[in-house]
């Protein structure tokens, strides 16, 4: 049990949900999102959502607001070697290609405890920013044919995921983060879902205490 826990926080880290069942058979409102959890000043809202294939997936949002200023806190969530520091399961992440300011490539592996298969995701991440350079916007999507599939390891796909940055007063920042992936879930909901919820918790927990050290 405890080796199948482990697996599910490494999806958890990547993986927000997936459903076959249609929307309008759901008792939950599709259009609007629901608070889930709150702990330090976080809170984490859920929405189901229908994919481009007509998938119906879970859909995770987290708030909160942090002393920072967006440009800083930009640059500590952009920096890809750090990842491993603050989400969980990560085992190695860096840069691939060329980068530029507002756009580039990752290649994240995560630590996944056997017999199950390693698990992999490149991304690609674009950066904007408002004219006034009060919000900060960065966007990470799965992305293929940029680095050749391993043996024996699982290349993750479908996965969306946006930071939203907005400074509310000197060195006051809101965070915002979404996430979601069109991925089957590995075990049964009732199983996977309270780890999912708990690791998209702990992550933005992660993020502000490593940021502040």
């Amino acid at each position: 049990m405890k080796t199948i826990l482990l697996f599910i926080l490494i999806s958890a880290g990547i993986s927000d949900g997936y459903d076959q069942t249609s929307q309008t058979q759901r008792t939950d409102n599709p259009m609007g999102w629901t608070m889930v959890d709150q702990e330090s000043e976080i809170r984490v809202y859920e929405r189901w959502v229908t994919t481009e294939n007509g998938l119906s997936v879970r859909e995770r949002r987290g708030e909160f607001d942090m002393q920072a200023e967006p440009a800083q806190l930009a640059t500590f969530i952009l920096d890809v070697s750090q990842w491993k520091k603050w989400m969980s399961q990560v085992e190695s992440s860096r840069i691939i290609g060329t980068k530029t300011p507002h756009r580039f490539y990752a290649y994240t592996r995560f630590s996944v405890p056997k017999p199950f298969s390693q698990r992999d995701l490149v991304s690609v991440i674009t950066v904007s920013t408002s004219s006034d350079k009060r919000s900060y916007r960065i966007d990470l999507r799965s992305a293929e044919g940029v680095v050749p599939e391993y043996n024996n390891v699982t290349r993750v796909d479908g996965y969306k995921a946006v930071w939203t940055l907005t400074r509310l007063e000197e060195n006051k920042v809101h965070v915002c983060f979404t996430a979601l992936s069109s991925e089957p879930p590995v075990f049964p909901r009732w199983i996977q879902d309270p780890v999912i919820k708990r690791m998209f918790m702990n992550n933005l927990t992660n993020l502000k205490s490593e940021f502040h050290e």
